[in-house]
């Protein structure tokens, strides 16, 4: 297994392939400026903010995936306002909530079923 998130598991096998590829971390502080009178603004450090990750799915029916499923499961995990542990390679990110998740159905049979969508996920650090 490659990590976990949500009650996904994300993996690779003879079967199955459901994981993600592009995942991005951002790491960012928070500053506030305050204007000063005949000379250049003054910055204070308020802080660390939180980070994003962001990652996206290729998901395909011929690889053991059902992506409007797996879809399914990450938007009800959005909209209840959920968090979890992101776990990728053994190592914790810590906890994490779905910002978004956005689809692309990228194949569509002749019956109207998606057999092949890219799902992209915006996380953001929740303490």
């Amino acid at each position: 297994m490659i990590g976990s998130y949500a009650g996904i598991s994300f993996t690779v096998s003879e079967d199955k392939v459901q994981t993600f590829q592009e995942m991005s971390r951002e790491t960012a502080s928070r500053w506030n400026t305050h204007e000063v009178i005949g000379a250049k603004p003054k910055q204070e450090f308020l802080g660390p903010d939180l980070d994003s990750m962001s990652f996206t799915m290729n998901l395909s029916a011929w690889r053991g995936v059902s992506p409007l499923q797996l879809a399914e499961r990450l938007r009800q995990f959005c909209s209840k306002g959920e968090y979890d542990n992101l776990i990728v390679g053994g190592r914790n990110f810590g906890k994490y909530l779905i910002e978004s998740v956005s689809e692309t159905y990228n194949v569509v049979n002749n019956r109207g079923e998606v057999v092949q969508a890219s799902i992209d996920v915006s996380l953001k650090e929740y303490v």
